[in-house]
């Protein structure tokens, strides 16, 4: 459906026309509302200004480019929203108001469903534009006579603008409030834009996020190659209320009739005319509650820090390319790092940023050029106008991946940072560390013996790889593509591989995985997102499956893990905009056997590496179908396959002297319970041995979790030598049968058992067993720790350790209790109500047992007529909390002389409701002032 087609449905089912002369700058044309502000950067416009259209809402706004970018000329006053230039379609973002108890969707600023308090105006001396709109009364509900007050606020930060919503109940009752915030992104005028998240690339098809899947930020391009105007969306940090849901679709899907919910349909197909929605979940908003929305769209070119006193912005390359051509093998070589302050106090009020001063903290692989100092000052800067400073940084191309360096300035006392990224491809120079590290090689080799190619004495290294099928540690003679392996080191060297050349990314790399655990490595130079990596089953003549689709099928699981040689602990990641960095070594676990494909760099929205030659290799690179038939293992059943694994055993005597333990994004224990994101509480064990081998397990409880296996149970890798590890074996999950290291179970209140063992192979070790979590999680649980091979049994309470010898055996069996602690009566007690004179209220204390949901309510007397309802359903901690009362009822106003009973309402899940109520003589001298 073309859009001037659309405009004609629009305009059949009777959206309405709002016609107005052209508008100027600033303020309002004929009681139309229309405001706009602008600097160098952006331009921002709320309201209407065209002449003909559709959907003409007052409240809609739209973002123009004025500069842009400052390094580029190509993207000066261009729109970044659809309708922004006057068109005869007006501007395409506006925010939906959604109130599900009465079941009523409004646009904000729409003149058909509410009306202006405050009409839309500008502030040029701030940059800002400001509104107020409210709703009609709730005709017809419980809540006849209430509406719902927004204050709208739009500023520009920058180039950056703040979208700011301040949504208010103005009824006699709480209300579950909503908001949808839509954007019809362009570039150029043309509607095609590219939805890319750094990273991880290119969204061809509808894409949804939710809560803790959420990027940082979505780019929109004109171009996925080599592109000259992007726009941004941010969506976490700075003051920016993070969204519980962000969709990218079909411009009409989720444009159309302003409807709140919008469903991807299934399958997915890829779309062209693309636009963002963001959803924040209804919330109870009580009587004369607010709720706030901020969200930051604009351009892309910078990574900043928006909020008060000042902006700090840095802009550098992003992505460095590979080119033998360079001395570093990396290009541009050396690479420049803007860093701006942007003064935001208004013209009006004269402040300055004095002596401002920059610096730039760099990681290993970057370093500044030579004459560069790390710190720079920059002239006074004056409102609304920036300062900026550079630096010529050089990448070593020693470190490969993502490399984060830190810009920070200050001035009046102020200071802030920002953390920016550069991805930079590997190159066949790197850095090996002494000990052990877990590695691939990114290169095709003329000869790929390990000596050979690190150009080593073979007694200098030590090489092992995990086979799946034999469960054991083997020694490497051959480095593959794809493959990754255990090296140590005597001590830490440079390496430059000999016989090395990239290879040119144009044809997919097949990566055979077996049941279990798999040692696998980046085959490219450049880092590549997991969510993109695409698997085929075992003797499937199918198409190759996606990352997603492959974890819903069971082929592998989701995680993948590799080694910190700083910690000397396992990291993991599970997101699919998780990055394989070339020259490090990964674990995946298949469920089944199958072919992990890693497809061609343009699917990476990369460009291949055309200047080089490469090398046959052990991963092929040829048409999938050559690699269908003797190659491939027969079907597996899934029932034989699903027996515990073995006790993990060693090839060739390994001496392995480092001690890989586990480490991720632990369950935290002091971490609340969240809507969206329930974590629970987690107990972190930790097991020492006397040679100083260190390993943990955690056993947590979650609201979204079950007591059998699901996304929050993670398994354990095979550990090397000289090691102790903490597990939780599992051989009633079927095919998800295993070693688990994060056993998750639900929060249910009911006694939860973990069986677990510790494995070492330091035989006559002492073994010491520590739990420094129990704070937090025994508020709802009393735990013991059952020994069951040494027949002991212990309160985990009553002593901070449990100790014993391993002697000849590598296994310990022992066994975890969580009781749930006996109830605690629900009571309210010491409510007392006493007036403050010096802010004019009364202030209502009250203490509670355990944590509740509490209720309070003014009545004219005990049990009778509710003058006020101060509190709904708020929660409260155990403990003594207070309120406020400003004597007013609750339409607002002052109540009258006399006694008033102060009543507080309790309830838990668990407990039935119980409320108490004390009096309270309210005396006109402190009631009614003026």
């Amino acid at each position: 459906m073309t859009r001037l087609s659309i405009v004609k449905t629009l305009l059949l089912v009777g959206i309405a026309i709002i016609a107005i002369a052209g508008a100027p700058a600033y303020g309002q044309v004929e009681g139309v509302n229309y405001a706009q502000v602008a600097n160098q950067y952006l331009v921002a416009r709320l309201g209407i200004q065209d002449v003909t259209g559709y959907a003409q809402v007052p409240g809609k706004f739209s973002f123009g480019y004025v500069e842009g970018d400052p390094e580029t000329d190509s993207d000066d006053n261009t729109s970044i929203i659809y309708g922004h230039e006057p068109t005869p379609h007006g501007n395409f973002g506006f925010a939906l108001l959604h109130i599900q108890d009465i079941n009523f969707d409004f646009v904000i600023g729409d003149s058909a469903s509410g009306s202006w308090v405050l009409a839309p105006y500008a502030d040029p001396k701030t940059r800002l534009i400001r509104a107020i709109w409210k709703t009609n009364p709730f005709g017809g509900t419980v809540d006849s006579s209430g509406y719902i007050e927004v204050e709208i606020k739009i500023s520009l930060r920058r180039d950056m603008g703040r979208i700011n919503y301040v949504i208010t109940n103005k009824g006699s009752m709480t209300h579950s409030i909503g908001v949808r915030m839509y954007f019809d992104e362009v570039a150029f005028g043309d509607c095609l834009t590219k939805p890319v998240i750094f990273g991880y690339g290119y969204l061809p098809g509808e894409t949804e996020f939710s809560y803790n899947d959420i990027p940082d930020y979505i780019d929109h391009l004109d171009t996925i190659i080599d592109p000259t105007l992007v726009s941004r969306h941010l969506f976490r940090g700075q003051d920016i209320t993070t969204p519980d849901r962000v969709v990218v679709a079909d411009y009409y899907s989720t444009f159309s009739s302003y409807v709140w919910d919008y469903t991807i349909p299934n399958p997915v197909t890829d779309v062209d005319d693309t636009s963002t929605a963001a959803w924040w979940n209804p919330v109870g908003v009580g009587v004369r509650g607010s709720r706030e929305i901020t969200l930051y769209f604009g351009s892309a070119a910078a990574t900043g820090s928006y909020t008060m006193p000042f902006v700090l912005a840095a802009q550098a390359e992003r992505n460095l390319q590979y080119d033998t051509s360079s001395a570093t093998g990396l290009l541009p070589d050396p690479f420049t790092v803007t860093a701006y302050m942007y003064n935001l106090h208004g013209f009006d009020t004269g402040i300055l940023l004095n002596n401002p001063n920059f610096f730039i903290t760099l990681p290993e692989g970057l370093e500044l050029a030579s004459g560069e100092t790390i710190s720079k000052p920059s002239a006074t800067v004056y409102p609304q106008e920036e300062g900026a400073v550079t630096w010529s940084v050089r990448a070593t191309g020693e470190v490969a991946g993502d490399l984060e360096y830190i810009v920070t300035g200050g001035a009046g006392g102020n200071s802030k940072s920002v953390k920016c990224t550069v991805t930079v491809p590997a190159t066949t120079t790197t850095k090996f560390k002494q000990d052990w590290q877990m590695i691939s090689v990114p290169f095709n080799l003329i000869d790929p013996t390990p000596a050979a190619a690190f150009q080593l004495l073979s007694s200098e290294i030590r090489l092992y790889r995990w086979n799946a099928d034999a469960r054991a540690y083997e020694t490497v003679d051959s480095l593959q593509l794809g493959e990754a392996f255990w090296l140590n080191c005597d001590s830490d060297f440079d390496v430059a591989l000999a016989g090395a050349s990239a290879d040119q990314g144009l044809t997919a790399q097949f990566i055979p995985l077996r049941i279990g655990w798999n040692q696998i490595g980046n085959p490219y130079v450049h880092s590549i997102p997991w969510g993109k990596v695409k698997f085929l089953k075992e003797g499937s003549l199918e198409d190759p499956i996606s990352w997603e689709a492959a974890l819903q099928t069971f082929l592998i699981r989701p995680n993948i893990f590799w080694y910190d040689t700083i910690t000397e602990q396992y990291m993991s990641a599970s997101k699919k905009t998780a990055q394989l960095t070339p020259w490090r070594g990964y674990w995946v676990r298949a469920l089944q056997r199958c072919t992990m494909i890693i497809p061609p760099m343009e699917e990476f929205d990369l460009e291949p590496i055309v200047s080089s030659s490469a090398t046959t290799s052990r991963v092929s690179s040829v048409p999938l179908e050559g690699i269908l038939g003797e190659d491939f293992y027969p079907e597996v059943d899934l029932r034989s396959s699903a027996k515990s694994h073995p006790n993990h055993t060693y090839a060739h005597g390994a001496k392995l002297t480092a001690v890989p333990t586990l480490s991720s994004e632990p369950i935290s224990a002091a971490a609340p319970e969240t809507a969206g994101n329930p974590i629970g509480w987690g107990l972190r064990l930790v097991a020492k041995t006397s040679r100083n081998a260190v390993g943990w397990a955690t056993a947590g409880a979650s609201s979204s979790a079950s007591d059998g296996y699901d996304n929050q149970d993670m398994e354990t890798p095979p550990p090397l030598k000289n090691y102790v590890a903490i597990s939780f074996p599992h051989n009633d999950w079927g095919i998800n049968n295993g070693k688990y290291y994060e056993d998750v179970r639900g929060r249910d209140r009911s006694r939860k058992i973990w069986d677990m063992q510790v494995e070492t192979d330091q035989l006559n070790s002492n073994v010491t067993l520590t739990w420094p979590d129990l704070a937090a999680a025994s508020k709802e649980y009393a735990f013991k720790l059952v020994d069951l091979d040494g027949n002991k049994t212990k309160s985990l309470s009553a002593t901070g350790s449990y100790r014993y010898n391993s002697r000849n055996s590598t296994v310990r069996r022992l066994r975890l209790i969580a009781e749930p602690m006996k109830a605690v009566p629900l009571t309210i007690s010491r409510l007392k109500v006493s007036t403050s004179r010096a802010s004019r209220t009364a202030n209502i204390s009250y203490n509670l047992s355990p944590d509740a949901i509490v209720d309070i309510s003014v009545k004219k007397r005990s049990g009778g007529r509710t003058v006020r309802k101060l509190v709904i359903a708020k929660s409260a901690a155990a403990g003594t909390s207070v309120e406020s009362w400003d004597y007013r009822d609750d339409t607002g106003k002052l109540v009258s002389f006399g006694l008033y009973f102060v009543e507080v309402r309790a309830a838990t899940s668990e407990r039935s409701a119980v409320k108490t109520s004390a009096p309270f003589l309210v005396m006109r001298q402190v009631g009614h002032h003026k």
